[in-house]
């Protein structure tokens, strides 16, 4: 239904396992195997959230370590796909938007959570995703 397609999955572990039938690893290195090779079987792009974020589309990889604990709350994914969704939007390739989105979603955490502590909300990240654009703001 998904294979071919413009598609982009951001399963947590748990999701993970759900979708594809197994555990997305204990190491770094076997979620970067197993992200890889669930991205290039379905030809999508996958977005496995955790302690580490693991990006492929099957052919390249990209690992996101900005985050902070204080985003272990509900809401932060949702965020995330929202930041995704609009970047897919503009026309920007799902590996990039899916890199990009989750690198704008965990500074956007780190702002937060710098400003209020680890009791942050997913409506204080909202509040900081301008902040964070801000720097790589262009006028042409």
């Amino acid at each position: 239904m998904v294979k071919g397609r413009r598609v982009v999955v951001t399963p947590h572990a748990g999701e993970f396992k759900r979708l594809f039938g197994y555990d997305a690893g204990a190491s770094e290195q076997e979620r970067v195997m197993n992200v890889m090779k669930e991205a290039r079987q379905y030809n999508i792009t996958v977005l496995l959230k955790g302690w580490v974020d693991v990006i492929s589309n099957g052919f390249k990889v990209a690992i996101n370590r900005i985050h902070t604990c204080a985003m272990t709350v509900g809401g932060t994914g949702d965020i995330l796909s929202g930041l995704l969704a609009g970047l897919l939007a503009k026309g920007m390739e799902p590996f990039d938007a899916a890199v990009s989105s989750a690198y704008i979603n965990g500074s956007a955490g780190i702002n937060a959570y710098n400003r209020l502590g680890l009791h942050i909300m997913p409506t204080d990240m909202v509040d900081e995703i301008a902040y964070v654009m801000k720097r790589y703001d262009k006028i042409t």
